[in-house]
């Protein structure tokens, strides 16, 4: 999201990059944005999701 919101446009602005460059770079970077933070959010809904098992294994052991 940084390179997507920050990064292009101010090497676009500075012109190390060309403008239709950084047009068409800052839409996958945005997708690739959404991604990671969906993943982010099922790695955290896995870890809500199993933390009873962190109890089983402590209290009961790996049988």
């Amino acid at each position: 999201m940084l390179l997507a919101h920050g990064m292009i446009p101010s090497l676009a602005i500075s012109r190390d990059i060309p403008a239709h460059v950084a047009r068409r770079i800052r839409i996958p970077l945005y997708a690739g944005a959404v991604l990671f933070l969906l993943l982010g959010f099922y790695a955290i809904s896995l870890f809500i999701e199993r933390l009873d098992l962190i109890s089983d294994l402590f209290y009961r052991g790996a049988q």
